[in-house]
């Protein structure tokens, strides 16, 4: 649920990053798995408390770094990614990535938004798309368009047993 606090000691959860700390650079993990990171180029905000903390990266050539990555995060099974996002603006995402582990491993996979189709998110794990507008494999247009200047809530859900997959948005199932 988009408006629950999710507890880091969660059993099964890989990483856990709320970016509430005190210094620009570091981006610790939550969770036992010491998944850190280390924020480049990117601002840290902190408007009302370090709760609503949030990391401004300008789209381009800011993003945290986690190494080494250790095996927690080599998924290769079911899984849930999940972020906050505010995008100021839609009109030239190329590929504004939201979370990516790894280009060409295995056990790789991401989410981003892509204006190509007007701002549309994706998902993509193992080489292959998993929601995607831009080709058919096992893929599926969102048909939700984001908006700049706005908060998203957005989520993947990936069984691969049952060989679903779900995006949610602000807590909506939208594929």
């Amino acid at each position: 649920h988009m408006n629950a606090i999710l507890d880091p000691s969660e059993q099964g959860m890989m990483g856990y990053w709320n970016f509430n700390e005190a210094s620009d650079e570091d981006a610790f993990d939550g969770t036992a798995n010491n998944n850190d990171g280390i924020v480049h180029g990117a601002t840290r905000y902190f408007p009302a408390s370090p709760r609503d903390a949030f990391v401004n990266f300008d789209g381009t050539d800011d993003y945290v770094s986690i190494t080494p990555i250790n095996d927690s995060l080599d998924i290769s099974g079911s899984m849930t990614m999940e972020s906050w996002i505010y995008l100021t603006d839609t009109s030239d995402l190329t590929r504004r990535m939201i979370m990516m582990k790894g280009a060409d491993t295995d056990h790789n996979y991401s989410m981003y938004a892509q204006s190509d189709l007007s701002g549309k998110f994706k998902i993509h794990t193992d080489g292959h798309y998993v929601a995607n507008t831009l080709t058919n494999e096992g893929a599926s247009d969102t048909d939700h368009i984001l908006e700049a200047n706005k908060w998203y809530h957005v989520a993947a859900s990936i069984d691969t047993e049952a060989g679903l997959h779900n995006i949610y948005i602000d807590g909506e199932l939208v594929l």
